[in-house]
């Protein structure tokens, strides 16, 4: 009787926690359809940085920029080491559904004084939830405004960074060598020599970039001439800096252009019906470093993946993949081959004919094969030759 009682209790105790479950989902499922708008708010500037100066205040100017046009409350606040020294003119902002730019004010008051190097903080702006129409909920993305506080460091000092602009090949690449004078004086002279190399760390070429001058606290930027005219592909600069009697080397990597794999040629032009076809096709890499490659073929709606291969750095070799033309009628047809690798999605088309002919099956036998088995046969010939030799000799004996 209790085992009876227990397996009652344990049974209603299940059909309880089910119900609970199928509750739950359903008023998630509610919940997230409610949700009719998800809308991401943008700021301007999208961050800020200034130099400290002892007993200070600064004033920033920002926009929340309402690109949905609706209307809400957003309450603004201030995050990480350097909170305490920021507050707002308004910390409430009403944005209209009529304003696109809401503008905001922050002040900075800056203490007597800092650590050197740079303080970090920013903006965090809360917008508050609000019925949207016909009783749906509008959510909000908050967005954050990153602040830096630069603090000079005792006598010189400068963060040096490398800027490679964005260009195609055979354009002359535009290099940049930016000096934050960090320190608590000038800079008379500053300058670079940019090192180019290729992966395998082989040289390629190098520049120079302008002597410049630097005042404390401020920003030097000298760019490098003449800009080097580079191949598409991955590349590693070597920044060796000067700053009055100061050295310092940095290294990053870069790239021109994205990588590039073509198709050259389609080698494969006829399909059989109702069969699995091997289509075989050139692939040329236009980049300097390997390329791992998968991809698909396509026919309407029939579409089988390609087998990942490999390309090396500016190799051509030909690639396989298989595609099933089950239910496709003889005739004329576009292939779709489509190409993944490194981020990148390329397709290409090509004209292919679906024969009315059958699918003939594949040779077993190739020519190495043969060779082999002709050998084989040879010499269990003379095997069985010699053997035949020994025997007759014994019988006259």
């Amino acid at each position: 009787m209790e085992n009876l009682l227990s397996k009652k209790f344990n049974k209603k105790e299940r059909l309880s926690k089910e119900r609970l479950f199928f509750l739950v989902l359903f008023l998630l499922a509610n919940l997230l359809l409610s949700f009719a708008l998800v809308n991401g708010l943008g700021v301007s500037p999208a961050d800020e940085s200034i130099y400290f100066k002892p007993n200070t205040t600064v004033e920033l100017e920002f926009n929340i920029i309402n690109s949905e046009s609706n209307s809400f409350e957003a309450n603004l606040g201030a995050y990480g080491e350097i909170k305490d020294f920021m507050s707002f003119e308004n910390p409430t902002v009403q944005v209209n559904a009529d304003a696109y730019r809401i503008p905001f004010k922050l002040i900075i008051k800056l203490p007597s004084e800092m650590e050197p190097g740079i303080r970090t903080g920013g903006i965090k702006i809360t917008p508050l939830f609000e019925a949207g129409g016909e009783g749906n909920i509008v959510a909000y993305i908050s967005p954050q405004i990153p602040i830096k506080i630069k603090v000079p460091y005792p006598s010189k000092y400068a963060d040096i960074t490398l800027v490679v602009l964005k260009v195609d090949e055979g354009t002359p690449l535009p290099l940049y060598v930016k000096f934050d004078n960090l320190g608590s004086e000038d800079i008379l002279k500053a300058g670079a020599m940019i090192e180019i190399y290729d992966p395998e760390r082989n040289f390629i070429t190098n520049v120079a970039t302008p002597e410049i001058s630097i005042s404390k606290s401020t920003l030097g930027t000298t760019r490098a001439e003449p800009g080097p005219i580079l191949k598409r592909g991955l590349y590693r600069a070597v920044v060796k800096a000067y700053y009055d009697e100061f050295n310092e080397t940095l290294e990053t990597n870069f790239t021109i252009g994205d990588p590039l794999v073509r198709i050259k040629e389609l080698l494969t032009k006829e399909l059989f019906p109702n069969a699995i076809n091997r289509v075989v096709f050139k692939a040329y890499s236009e980049w300097n470093t390997e390329l791992s490659v998968v991809g698909f073929l396509k026919i309407n709606d029939n579409q089988n993946e390609i087998p990942s291969f490999k390309l090396g750095k500016g190799e051509e070799k030909e690639a396989t993949g298989f595609l099933d033309t089950a239910g496709l009628e003889p005739g004329d047809y576009i292939l779709n081959i489509t190409l993944a690798y490194a981020g990148q999605l390329k397709t290409e088309i090509f004209p292919v004919t679906i024969s009315e002919k059958i699918a003939k099956p594949e040779k077993l036998l190739t020519t190495p094969i043969i060779i082999m088995l002709i050998i084989l046969i040879v010499i269990i010939l003379v095997v069985v030759a010699v053997l035949i030799i020994k025997k007759k000799k014994k019988e006259k004996i």
